[in-house]
């Protein structure tokens, strides 16, 4: 082709900006490196790693190689829908059925009591992660066996003919298929190797989760480049290994007897489709389409990212198979090492690939590309741009492409789509259902390079849902994805046919929706104590927050907890014992300035003196009375009551004397009246005397007297005004209104006594006055202190609502 050195130099420059400059900042890193310290045994992250990866390519090999075998026996027709339903697995994210598997035995359950009596909560989750990502990948060994079988074994035949024994049959097949087990095997490992969200779910610290970890901290992959140098090496490996291996392929033609499917479908629904199809059955009724009603515009958002990935991974696609079907050796060379940096790209961790883009477009040239979604599209390209390259490697794989090129090298790119047109519109529909799939699903990355925004992308959404007991978000993105997978399914098996039509995908413009959002700027002078990291003065997500006699105290995710001077200024840190799944969401000072944790995931309460010595605990692991399951909140009455809320399926108030002595309690969980749905705070009100309760999954504020019984309630599911998205606070301003924290709608609203919303401040950003998933705020002396929980800080509203 003419065109040949355009194509080439246009996809060197794809390649550069998605990928090589990225990589280049990365391994260079131009930035000052971090100063954050970093406790992480790298050498053991390493080790789990490659353990997790290696037993679970092991296993998913050894359940998919047989069972794709078995496929190969199949009729055509069965054989082509039993391959689309494993694809529609694939489509759906791991972690989606490490989810489904963990709500087998949800914190309050008679499985999940006997677990925690045994002590065996680790073993169930380790049991459940291995589940989930064994039912996930052994669907890949199962599709590279049955494309690589799929005319039969004549050996085979003559051995089950002559009554062989299973041992040598067994020793034929190694022999016979070993380059694609081991294909199977590493292709299966390096994927685990990178996975994030799952192992985050669970809480087992792998490089990608651990790599994940460090950049929330404030930090870069530079802070540990053992973790960052083992992924690297190993999707490097694992990527030169599948490129330079030779499956072969049996051409036979003596066809096997036909075998019934009712196993691998049996095995599927155990394994893979079971727990999924179940959660998005439930997301229909129980909660339908809240997905819809509460963060359809994260949909739209999502849906848009997804679209402008699959184009740019089509451009991929296109400037692939030019130049695979060019005449120069150099050139199919270079194309081929070009398949090979896209596939390595897809194999590394999603944090490496996040601070490649950060540290290669942070910089005062960039910044309009930096601040803006396409930064989120660009790393999504160098993740799944590979989809796109090899489905140009395989456009220009047919022999009378090669031959038609071969003899007339000179005809144009126009000539050159016109002769691959039937291929291309295949690629082209297995392109775009593939890569909107991924995108959609994709959290690690999503995550992590997100702006605040009134809308974002649904997956940051879905894993606020799954680490803070939404179930009810998590089913309804659940039966999305299954629709997403069930689409893309259909796509690929019509695809397969080599249909005549092309799907054309119309780009969705982004409209700005923070107009839709009501609210106001914040007329104050605004104070910002702290920001990202782990040293002293600074936080790593911080969730529970109150203020007594000029001393503000902090409790963030790292189990610290930090007091501060009324100006922001750090006084002093204590860390508080790890209880293995989590640190407290609640923290109470009363008047004599002891500090009452709510150790929300310890099941209990402590409480400290002024000096950080424990002084109380109370409370233990259990449904009855004065046990807890996830303790939020606790708030004080003036004739010596202690509240305290939990959720996890109590979802009640307990009611104990200043002692830790259990009195009585009230509420239970559900969507009624006198029902809570992760009852988060609890504030007393001075004047009425009751208890202004944030129910925020039922997005409303609840009031009760003493006794328990529900006086009103106020707020609705939404974004007007007057509407609350869950709301995860409520204290009493000094005009003895309420003040609401909407850690969905990222704002505060204002609410009369009686629930007549007066005002709304704020909105989705990263500026002063604007707020990223707030979890709290206290009032101080002279303002209100907003824990800013996204941007890790706190923002200090100095004379607001004085």
């Amino acid at each position: 082709m003419q065109n040949s050195r355009l194509v080439l130099f246009l996809a060197l420059v794809v390649a550069t900006v998605i990928l090589g400059f990225p990589a280049i900042a990365l391994l260079l890193n131009f930035t000052a490196p971090s100063n954050i310290t970093v406790d992480v045994d790298s050498l053991a992250v390493v080790l789990r790693t490659f353990c997790w990866a290696c037993s679970v390519g092991v296993m998913a090999t050894a359940i998919g190689w047989p069972l794709g075998l078995r496929i190969s026996t199949f009729s055509p027709k069965m054989r082509r829908f039993v391959q689309t339903v494993l694809f529609m697995t694939l489509a759906i994210p791991s972690y989606a059925i490490f989810y489904a598997w963990w709500q087998v035995w949800p914190a309050g359950s008679s499985i999940h009591e006997f677990l925690v009596k045994h002590d065996q909560l680790a073993l169930a989750t380790n049991t459940t992660l291995a589940l989930s990502l064994i039912g996930w990948s052994w669907p890949i060994a199962a599709l590279m066996s049955v494309l690589c079988s799929s005319k039969g074994d004549t050996l085979l035949l003559l051995h089950q003919i002559d009554g062989v024994s299973l041992y040598r049959r067994i020793v034929h097949q190694l022999h016979t298929h070993f380059s694609l087990l081991i294909a199977s095997f590493l292709l299966i490992a390096a994927i685990t190797a990178a996975n994030t969200t799952s192992f985050d779910l669970a809480q087992i610290k792998t490089i990608g989760n651990e790599l994940r970890a460090v950049m929330a901290s404030g930090g870069s992959v530079h802070d540990v480049p053992i973790l960052g140098w083992s992924s690297l090496l190993f999707a490097s490996f694992a990527a030169i290994v599948l490129f330079k291996m030779r499956i072969q392929v049996n051409r036979a033609s003596i066809s096997q007897s036909k075998k019934t499917a009712v196993p691998i479908i049996l095995l599927w629904v155990i394994l893979s489709g079971g727990p999924i199809i179940f959660g998005a059955l439930h997301a229909t009724t129980v909660d339908s389409f809240l997905l819809f009603s509460q963060y359809g515009g994260d949909v739209v958002r999502s849906l848009t990212t997804a679209l402008i990935t699959a184009t740019g991974c089509f451009i991929v696609l296109v400037l692939s198979a030019s130049l695979h079907a060019s005449i120069s050796s150099r050139v199919r060379v270079l194309a081929s090492f070009l398949d090979l940096v896209w596939v390595c790209a897809a194999l590394v961790p999603a944090t490496m690939i996040v601070d490649g883009e950060m540290l290669a477009w942070n910089r005062p040239f960039f910044d309009m590309l930096y601040r803006s979604p396409l930064l989120l599209v660009f790393a999504q390209i160098a993740h799944f741009g590979f989809i796109g390259s090899l489905a140009g490697r395989w456009v220009s794989s047919n022999s009378r492409v090669q031959t038609l090129f071969a003899s007339d090298a000179s005809n144009s790119f126009i000539v050159f789509i016109s002769a691959i047109a039937k291929r291309i519109i295949v690629a082209t529909l297995v392109v775009y259902a593939i890569v909107i799939a991924m995108s959609m699903s994709e959290v690690a990355m999503t995550t992590q390079l997100s702006s605040p925004a009134s809308d974002q992308p649904i997956a940051i959404a879905l894993l606020n849902a799954m680490h803070y007991q939404r179930p009810q978000i998590v089913t309804s993105v659940m039966l999305l994805f299954v629709v997403i997978a069930i689409i893309a399914g259909c796509i690929v098996a019509i695809g397969s046919r080599k249909a005549s039509f092309l799907l054309v995908f119309a780009l969705m413009l982004s409209c700005n929706q923070d107009s839709l959002h009501q609210s106001s700027e914040i007329q104050v002078p605004i104070s910002i104590i702290g920001g990202t990291g782990k040293a002293d003065g600074r936080f790593v997500t911080p969730r529970a927050v109150d203020y007594n006699n000029g001393v503000i105290v902090v409790i963030d995710k790292t189990g610290r907890l930090q007091r501060f001077n009324q100006d922001g200024t750090f006084l002093s840190s204590i860390p508080l014992p790890p209880t293995g799944n989590g640190f407290p969401t609640g923290v109470t000072i009363d008047t004599d300035d002891a500090v009452w944790i709510a150790d929300t995931h310890g099941h209990r309460v402590r409480v400290l003196d002024k000096m950080g010595n424990e002084i109380l605990i109370f409370g233990e692991y259990g449904t009855g009375d004065g046990q807890f399951l996830y303790p939020t909140d606790i708030a004080f009455s003036d004739d010596g009551l202690v509240f305290v809320s939990e959720y996890g399926g109590n979802d009640r108030i307990s009611v104990f004397d200043h002692g830790g002595n259990f009195l009585y309690a009230f509420g239970t969980h559900g969507k009624g009246l006198r029902e809570f749905r992760r009852p988060q705070s609890i504030v007393i009100h001075p004047e009425t005397k009751l208890l202004y309760i944030t129910d925020s999954a039922n997005h409303r504020v609840a009031a009760y007297d003493f006794s328990g019984e529900l006086v009103h309630t106020f707020g609705s599911v939404g974004n007007a005004k007057g509407q609350l998205l869950y709301p995860y606070s409520v204290i009493v301003l000094e005009d003895s209104t309420l003040l609401v924290t909407e850690f969905g709608n990222n704002r505060l609203q204002q609410f009369s006594k009686e629930g007549e919303s007066l005002g709304i401040w704020g909105m989705a950003g990263d500026s002063d006055g604007t707020f990223k998933t707030p979890w709290g705020a206290v009032q101080v002396e002279g303002g209100v202190l907003v824990i800013d929980t996204g941007n890790n800080r706190l923002q200090l509203l100095n004379g607001f609502m004085m």
